[in-house]
């Protein structure tokens, strides 16, 4: 029952403006004005505060929900800090750029109501494994990385917020068209080999603010939904672009012509350099990596109202 737990607050301040954040506390104050109801609301201020304070919470075995709020960022640390802790669950409240693990479910908006997400209802769902971390949603290797990688860059341009410094990266990364050197080995039996374009791994189904990529992917099927996508044509992408970010691409002849798409238990890729992989939204630089699906690993509270799209 959610008023048995703690609702945890954690927000990220440098995604969230002074009048955001003094507006949020507000709500927070108004929704949790029932005296059964437990809050606390911690304001990062720099790198690796909300790990020190999620770690202070779970030393104490407080039982509790933890509300992300920020982008897919905050989120993945949140993730990470809860992540093997019985008891506690993990929520979103979007204040990022992109704000894509949460357009895998309906009616986005009741994740900004703070009544609905604390009459919300946990579910199960599943983590990427790698290198002593999870995704909770996509891993993005490639042009999609490279266009995260400009984003970031561009948002610090006063005048380009939002939405609009992820077009403006991509216009930018078009420009280049990057292709990587990659050896993709999946279930550990099917080896691709050569240059791709991207390589995307996923729990979820969106990135870059939209793009419905795995349009097939499920939150708790227990599999990694993987696409590799071949070198293309600057003419070739923009004729595509459209059904990739609407999701009718994957299932289609074209599809099969330039893209592999599979769904498995465990991928493994090498880089022939190392280069910036995009964990959801986050930049790391790898050289390559072994990623596994972890079934029903966290506990997802989503708001009252809303539901997983694909099951």
């Amino acid at each position: 029952m959610y008023s048995q737990l703690e609702h945890i607050f954690i927000l990220n301040s440098s995604a969230i403006s002074q009048k955001k954040q003094d507006k949020l506390k507000e709500q927070i104050f108004s929704a949790c004005k029932d005296e059964d109801i437990k809050k606390e609301i911690f304001i990062s201020k720099q790198k690796g505060d909300i790990e020190g304070f999620i770690a202070g919470v779970l030393q104490h075995g407080r039982k509790a929900r933890f509300y992300a709020c920020g982008g897919d960022g905050t989120l993945n640390i949140v993730a990470n800090c809860i992540y093997g802790h019985e008891g506690c669950e993990l929520a979103a409240i979007p204040f990022g750029t992109g704000n894509d693990f949460i357009k895998s479910f309906t009616n986005t908006g009741n994740f900004s109501d703070i009544e609905k997400q604390i009459k919300g209802e946990a579910v199960k769902v599943d983590c990427i494994s790698f290198d002593n971390k999870i995704a909770v949603n996509m891993i993005n290797i490639g042009f999609d990385s490279a266009v995260a990688g400009k984003t970031e860059e561009i948002k610090k341009i006063p005048s380009i917020k939002g939405p609009m410094a992820y077009i403006v990266g991509v216009a930018v990364i078009l420009k280049q068209m990057p292709l990587t050197q990659m050896e993709i080995i999946i279930d550990g039996k099917e080896k691709l080999s050569g240059r791709f374009l991207l390589c995307a791994i996923s729990s979820g189904s969106y990135c870059g603010g939209g793009f419905n990529a795995l349009s097939k992917a499920v939150l708790n099927d227990g599999l990694i939904d993987i696409v590799a996508v071949m070198p293309l044509s600057r003419l070739k992408f923009i004729s595509i672009v459209g059904k990739y970010k609407k999701g009718t691409l994957l299932g289609t002849e074209l599809a099969d012509k330039i893209l592999t798409f599979r769904q498995c238990k465990t991928v493994s890729v090498k880089l022939d350099r190392e280069d910036y992989m995009c964990v959801d939204g986050e930049m790391l630089l790898t050289g390559g990596d072994e990623f596994k699906a972890v079934n029903k690993a966290v506990m997802f509270s989503v708001p009252h109202g809303c539901e997983q799209k694909n099951k």
